[in-house]
């Protein structure tokens, strides 16, 4: 009788081990803001790889920026979103996968302005970037830390408009948080403004959470790669891949080990996407699959060591309960 309930244990964990092996044919949703060209174009690079694979179905659902995303993702509508970092939210449910990139501040000003650092912004109208953005929140924290007197000006504007109105003079300036590939290049190479630095960046990223001091690099605007002429001082914050916390571990470790594939970061231009990179500059709590995918090729700590024998102390001690009442068991009979 008591073999027959091992065999039928047995079979139980066998099924069970087949179905978490079947093939997932559910289709999850990543949401990316349609303000920001990385994200789409790492989403659809994702997409794309999975599909290869045959590994995940992920649909790409552009938003109105990180506020809509992270709203979207709590709601339950999201199962992952790429999220802009530098502002305070609420992480209830959800957890980091990976950072996927760097995301600059770019100070605009006409090519004709005397503007020439962020402190010389007090009293000026300056456009800060659509409502609901992480760009436009993280600019804001900026400016209160920065305690301009007189005060910013500010002015709510997508990037298509500020671009028109920095250059016709009717704004001072524009602030916004974008990667190196951003709105800005256009404007730049045809001589229609240029940026300016942040003198203080190292000051004001010890006041602000999750923002860093950090520079743009000489010649990565204009033509010719001509400018800056010489490196631009600014602040930067982190994209992260978000998750919520019910989406299954296979679902995760799939997306996980995929997004460092070399066609995705070809395709998304992240040649800096790396294990170590991603993994460091997470702003909330591993999800577990990600973090047990980057530990993968870890050596064994003395931590695990340890937990490795207290695993093996308590089978030998069931092994050993088992072999007493299979013998008590049979000297009864």
């Amino acid at each position: 009788m008591l073999m027959r309930r091992i065999e039928r244990l047995g079979i139980v964990l066998a099924v069970i081990t087949l179905m978490a092996c079947a093939e997932d044919t559910r289709t999850y949703r990543m949401g990316a803001s349609s303000y920001e060209t990385t994200y789409s174009e790492l989403g659809n690079a994702l997409k794309a790889e999975l599909q290869r694979r045959g590994s995940l179905k992920l649909e790409i659902i552009e938003t109105n920026g990180s506020l809509e995303s992270l709203k979207q993702l709590r709601d339950g509508n999201l199962d992952f979103a790429l999220v802009q970092g530098g502002f305070i939210f609420d992480d209830k449910g959800l957890l980091s996968i990976a950072a996927v990139g760097t995301e600059y501040l770019h100070i605009v000003v006409p090519i004709s302005s005397d503007i020439r650092d962020l402190s010389d912004l007090a009293g000026k109208r300056v456009a800060t970037g659509s409502e609901g953005t992480g760009s436009r929140l993280t600019v804001e924290r900026i400016i209160v830390t920065a305690r301009f007197d007189p005060p910013i000006r500010l002015i709510s504007m997508t990037h298509e408009m500020f671009r028109d109105q920095v250059a016709k003079g009717k704004i001072d300036a524009a602030m916004f948080v974008s990667d190196l590939r951003g709105d800005v290049r256009p404007g730049i190479t045809e001589g229609q403004y240029r940026l300016v630095g942040v003198r203080a960046s190292e000051a004001l990223a010890l006041s602000l959470f999750d923002v860093k001091a950090a520079n743009i690099p000489v010649g990565i605007y204009g033509k010719n790669l001509s400018f800056p002429s010489e490196t631009l001082p600014t602040l930067s914050v982190r994209s992260n891949l978000l998750v919520r916390r019910d989406v299954p571990n296979s679902a995760v470790r799939r997306l996980t080990e995929t997004l460092f594939d070399y066609h995705v970061r070809r395709d998304a231009e992240l040649p800096e996407l790396t294990e170590q990179d991603a993994r460091a500059g997470v702003e909330l709590t591993l999800h577990p699959a990600a973090d047990k995918f980057y530990s993968r090729n870890e050596p064994i700590t003395s931590d695990k060591f340890e937990i490795a024998g207290v695993l093996l102390a308590i089978l030998i001690s069931v092994v050993s309960a088992f072999n007493f009442f299979w013998e008590w068991y049979n000297t009864r009979r």
